[in-house]
């Protein structure tokens, strides 16, 4: 899980993304901690690290006394349908509370795939945490994320300054 650095002056140092620490993952992290899941979690932004470590806290909070092998289900936005997340979403989870399903890349999203799943927040799956992971920034005004931050979260992760690395570090 985490990365190995080499010893330095005696000393070696395992860097895991548990580590990680901004106002945003730490909001997350207290957020989650109440195991109170939302439908939806739309994670943005231009820190691919932050973003990942995001996904993986959803993950496990919401996988947590479950089997992952049979509750997670990842798909790629551009190898499947809207069809295809709708059904992952309203699967029935196997030995554990909650299915979760991530979607990678959602970036890409046009606005009659967006009403589709836009229908689907006005009565989500109760057994069910739907990740939507964009690679960039997605186009909120789209009616699809207007909907997801009214019955779910919204988390954005830029660029760290230099000024917030050394509490990062």
């Amino acid at each position: 899980m985490g990365k190995r650095f080499p010893r330095v002056c005696g000393v070696s140092a395992t860097i895991s993304l548990r580590d990680c620490y901004t106002p945003a993952v730490d909001a997350l992290r207290q957020e989650l901690k109440q195991q109170a899941f939302k439908p939806i979690y739309v994670v943005s932004g231009s820190e691919d690290l932050l973003k990942r470590e995001a996904v993986e806290l959803i993950m496990e909070a919401a996988l947590e006394g479950g089997t992952k092998e049979l509750n997670l289900t990842s798909l790629l936005w551009k190898e499947c349908k809207v069809d295809d997340i709708l059904h992952a979403c309203r699967a029935i989870p196997m030995l554990g509370p909650r299915n979760v399903v991530v979607v990678r890349h959602v970036e890409s999203l046009k606005s009659e795939q967006s009403s589709q799943l836009a229908s689907y927040l006005e009565d989500p799956s109760p057994n069910s945490v739907l990740i939507l992971l964009c690679t960039g920034n997605a186009d909120m005004r789209l009616k699809f994320f207007k909907k997801a931050k009214d019955v779910g979260t919204i988390k954005s992760f830029k660029t760290l300054y230099e000024n917030q690395l050394p509490a990062w570090v």
